[in-house]
């Protein structure tokens, strides 16, 4: 009798630790969850009271082909109307290179009536113009217009007219201390484990965010100005991919830092934890435009057509929902 009943005891025992550690790994849980995601907010909003940059660089060759040219506007036309803040928190700068169509050409060329600006007319919006004989990557330019604010501002966003985006159904303003649309990469950028972000992560060459869109913190912009200046007096074009779009991640990476995108099945890439696996373009994969947010539509793969079917059909359907008076591809 008496070892049925310590054998019953031992048994209740059990059974109770179960039912209360269970709730109690539950609990545990959700409370970390809430500490990280109260300790992100507070991360990002500090950035924003710093203020955050975003440095957009647009370039018109003499000799593009119309179907170029007009999905640049289009390009541009869409992130001013989609992609732009109107809060002091934040700065837009547009460096101008190469040509620049009067406003009747620009709106007449993308289908739709003539506005009185290309681009926002507000304090928080700065136009740089650049003439040069000599061709420069956005890169060189973004490093040329921005280096001398690197202590200005909490984090910095660098992107191009090949870009097309962000794909949000409405102008998100209504949470601007937390990034507005550019939340779901601040708060990657502000992980101090973090240095580069971006909307895709490529393992073309070596692992690497691809920099036709790409966030960064303060603590870490000046090594990345310091390469990409450097990249002003390359011409070779496979040595500028190599060693000033994949070099800054590389770099990173060899000191232990993160590389990361919200649109990559592994947020936080490290050196350590790289992918085994087949490696592909990030353009010629379909991904959804409320996962990628903003997207590769432009420069090469648009020429070539290289990116993903879906994803040309996806664009044009949100395009046309959003901005039914541009011409369609």
């Amino acid at each position: 009798m008496q070892l049925r009943t310590t054998k019953e005891r031992k048994q209740r025992t059990k059974l109770c630790s179960q039912r209360v550690c269970v709730p109690l790994l539950v609990a545990h849980y959700f409370l970390l969850s809430w500490y990280r995601r109260i300790r992100e907010l507070r991360r990002v909003s500090q950035t924003v009271a710093s203020g955050v940059l975003v440095s957009y660089v647009y370039h018109e060759n003499e000799n593009g082909t119309f179907r170029e040219v007009r999905n640049k506007r289009r390009n541009l036309h869409i992130f001013v109307k989609k992609g732009y803040i109107d809060d002091a928190r934040y700065t837009f700068i547009f460096t101008i290179s190469g040509r620049w169509p009067s406003t009747k050409e620009f709106f007449h060329s993308i289908g739709t009536h003539e506005e009185t600006s290309i681009l926002p007319v507000s304090s928080n919006v700065i136009t740089v113009t650049r003439s040069s004989t000599k061709l420069c990557s956005d890169l060189c330019h973004h490093g040329r217009t921005c280096d001398k604010y690197k202590a200005s501002f909490g984090a910095f966003v660098f992107l191009n007219d090949g870009v097309r985006g962000p794909f949000t159904s409405v102008a998100l303003n209504t949470n601007l201390a937390l990034g507005s649309w550019l939340y779901q990469f601040l708060r990657l950028a502000t992980d101090p484990r973090v240095s580069v972000v971006g909307s895709a992560v490529s393992c073309e060459i070596s692992w690497h965010v691809q920099t036709y869109f790409i966030v960064i913190k303060r603590a870490l912009v000046d090594d990345l100005f310091k390469m990409w200046l450097r990249s002003c007096s390359e011409q070779d074009w496979s040595r500028m991919v190599r060693d000033f779009e994949v070099g800054p991640s590389q770099t990173f990476l060899e000191r232990g830092f993160a590389i990361a995108s919200p649109s990559s099945g592994r947020v936080n890439i490290f050196t350590g934890t790289i992918p085994q696996t087949s490696c592909r373009n990030p353009s010629t994969v379909h991904v959804g435009l409320e996962k990628g947010l903003i997207l590769k539509y432009g420069g090469e793969v648009f020429r070539k057509h290289f990116i993903h079917s879906q994803t040309m059909a996806d664009v044009a359907n949100w395009t046309m929902l959003n901005f039914p008076y541009l011409y369609t591809e």
